[in-house]
């Protein structure tokens, strides 16, 4: 966990941050052994510009390798509907 951890701040510092249409994200504990990655973005596109940047990105490729089995699969995009 603190590996993923570790490795989640280098993401968010070198690779979010700079991603055009980043608004924010969060990192929730699903279970002992799980995580979810909640990333918010203007725009779909601006979501899909940031996946295909990923692929060259260190900081990206060092996270994903704290997960098993991470092939983009499990990437689902969500509309938000309301914000509270």
């Amino acid at each position: 966990e603190e590996t993923l951890l570790q490795s989640s701040e280098v993401l968010q510092r070198d690779f979010l941050v700079q991603q055009p249409g980043f608004i924010q994200r969060l990192l929730v504990k699903k279970s002992a052994r799980e995580f979810v990655d909640i990333v918010v973005w203007e725009s779909q596109a601006h979501a899909d510009q940031a996946m295909t940047h990923s692929l060259q990105s260190k900081a990206c490729q060092s996270y994903f390798s704290c997960m098993k089995n991470v092939d983009g699969s499990d990437v689902v995009h969500l509309p938000v509907v309301a914000v509270y």
